[in-house]
């Protein structure tokens, strides 16, 4: 059974300790402009393809936002024929969430964004430019680079002799 759940049923599910998946249905275009920060962009063309491997256990809390496009309706009927259960569609669109104190973020990665500038606060982590950090490795100085982007994004483009630690595993 699908529940329409409003912004702040929502936030009694994001503190209230359990487990939850939130799958931002939209296009990875529209996911970009706007996303709420623990959302995972999940289109609703890829749900069959990939929801297993993201949510294995099918009576795990699933909600949907699909930022009022109409889109979360058909999410739901794709995962009730996989056999998921306890489904949610997030009622509202981007100004809704923003009027409840919800946060969008635009872009990809803001877990690892926001993680990264914590710990470069919290430890004085330095912040080098790229010649910068060439020189004082040309000079003998031994640095630690971490990446903490996902892997596939790593290993599309990244500084040479970096080691690869997404944030889920670097915590």
């Amino acid at each position: 059974m699908t529940g329409i759940l409003t912004v702040s049923e929502f936030s009694s599910i994001v503190t209230d300790g359990g487990e939850f998946a939130l799958l931002d249905i939209r296009s990875p275009d529209a996911f970009q402009t706007g996303h709420l920060l623990l959302s995972v962009n999940t289109p609703v063309d890829a749900l069959p393809h990939v929801i297993r491997r993201l949510v294995p256990r099918p009576d795990t809390r699933i909600v949907l936002y699909d930022g009022e496009t109409g889109l979360a309706g058909a999410g739901a009927v794709v995962l009730e024929r996989m056999g998921y259960s306890a489904l949610h569609i997030a009622q509202g669109g981007p100004g809704d969430w923003a009027a409840q104190g919800f946060r969008m973020f635009q872009g990809t990665y803001t877990i690892n964004n926001a993680f990264a500038v914590a710990a470069e606060r919290f430890y004085g982590t330095p912040r080098l430019t790229a010649e910068t950090l060439q020189a004082r490795l040309t000079g003998g100085d031994t640095i630690c680079i971490i990446d903490s982007r996902p892997f596939d994004e790593f290993h599309a483009a990244t500084i040479p002799d970096a080691h690869n630690i997404p944030v889920a595993e670097l915590i």
